[in-house]
């Protein structure tokens, strides 16, 4: 099964998108800021990363360096 993360400021649009993949049968993470994301990522490693581009406390740039 492939895991996915979902980060995004927005909860509600977390559980909407969250439930949808999940529907889909993907394994899904949430995080509501670049903190989590990174922590997440560090412990589970997704197959995929989804990430609103306009994060209140960095941009999707500057996360691509934590990723790598």
């Amino acid at each position: 099964m492939q895991r996915v993360l979902l980060i995004d400021d927005d909860r509600e649009v977390l559980n909407v998108n969250g439930e949808f993949l999940k529907g889909k049968g993907f394994i899904v993470d949430m995080a509501e800021s670049v903190n989590q994301a990174v922590s997440c990522i560090k412990k589970v490693r997704p197959d995929c990363i989804v990430m609103d581009v306009m994060m209140p406390d960095i941009d999707l740039r500057a996360c691509a360096l934590f990723v790598l």
